[in-house]
């Protein structure tokens, strides 16, 4: 006679294993056209996206300060 033992799933709050998700997947999808804010070069319109990961880059032309080549996770960009 063998005992069956039936794992239980339950979510801890506290389990960060659980809430890192959220450091892979950004807030807002920066794509081709939309429109975008930067603290030091104002508002602009996304060009082109390419890459991936931490290698990802966005061109994005600012009314004020012209195009400008960015690496996405350092560019701090809102899309507005």
């Amino acid at each position: 006679n063998l005992n069956t033992v039936t794992p239980q799933l339950a979510f801890n709050s506290s389990d960060t294993r659980m809430l890192n998700l959220k450091s892979h997947y950004p807030k807002s999808t920066i794509d081709t056209g939309k429109l975008v804010e930067h603290s030091s070069f104002g508002k602009g319109r996304v060009l082109s996206v390419s890459g991936k990961g931490d290698s990802q880059k966005v061109v994005v032309e600012f009314i004020d300060m012209g195009k400008k080549d960015l690496l996405l996770k350092y560019a701090n960009l809102k899309v507005i």
